[in-house]
């Protein structure tokens, strides 16, 4: 695939929830100059805005349970990229918020998406949801929490949900990417599967991948 010159700065961040916590995603923004920032578990209730300066914000929340908020995805992209945010289908259990960056005529669009999947979610499910991102067109980017374990990543186990065996992957022409270094153990597992990128097109797409932390989590759910 042809991004021209330009090569996006992406990082994807498990929040457990972003209300009350802008400096955090603001700082880290400035820090490592960022130009998307893919955001899991935003916890946000409906009407209540989460917005950073020069950035625009799409999001998607889960129907909230009165006394314990969950969920939700969002995606904050620097307002002067050219792009246009893409309508989540119709999903079974995966959470996801979508944009599209439309660069000059001569390069191609690229699709980028925050997933969030809960540990509950039936791998079957989660892998169909996935294929119906994948739909959408243009090549790529699916980032975020997948709660997929794989023992190459330094999990005691593998489970189905992980890309290096689903049947998505030969379907769609996934290359899964990390930095490939463990994170802090939780539940007897690195919790890599938060920070996984996935390509889905048989063009080519240059990319490098860096571990920064913004906040030390040592919870998954």
């Amino acid at each position: 695939m042809n991004l021209g010159r330009f090569i996006p700065r992406i990082a994807s961040w498990n929040a457990k929830g972003v209300s009350s916590r802008k400096i955090e995603p603001q700082d880290f923004i400035n820090k490592h100059s960022l130009d998307i920032i893919l955001i899991q578990q935003t916890h946000l209730r409906p009407g209540v805005n989460f917005k950073i300066p020069n950035f625009t914000t799409f999001r998607n929340g889960r129907i909230p349970i009165p006394t314990h908020p969950s969920g939700g995805t969002a995606i904050l992209i620097k307002s002067s990229l050219k792009h246009h945010h893409i309508p989540t289908p119709s999903l079974g259990a995966v959470e996801a918020t979508a944009v599209v960056l439309t660069p000059p005529p001569d390069d191609d669009p690229l699709s980028i998406a925050s997933i969030y999947i809960s540990p509950s979610t039936n791998p079957n499910t989660a892998i169909n949801d996935l294929e119906e991102i994948f739909c959408l067109g243009h090549s790529s980017i699916l980032c975020g929490d997948y709660n997929a374990h794989h023992t190459s990543w330094g999990c005691v186990s593998n489970n189905q949900r992980d890309p290096e065996t689903s049947s998505a992957k030969t379907k769609n022409f996934i290359l899964p990417i990390s930095t490939q270094k463990p994170l802090p153990p939780t539940r007897g597992c690195n919790p890599i599967g938060r920070r996984r990128f996935s390509q889905s097109t048989s063009k080519l797409l240059h990319f490098q991948a860096t571990r920064s932390r913004l906040r030390l989590d040592r919870s998954s759910r």
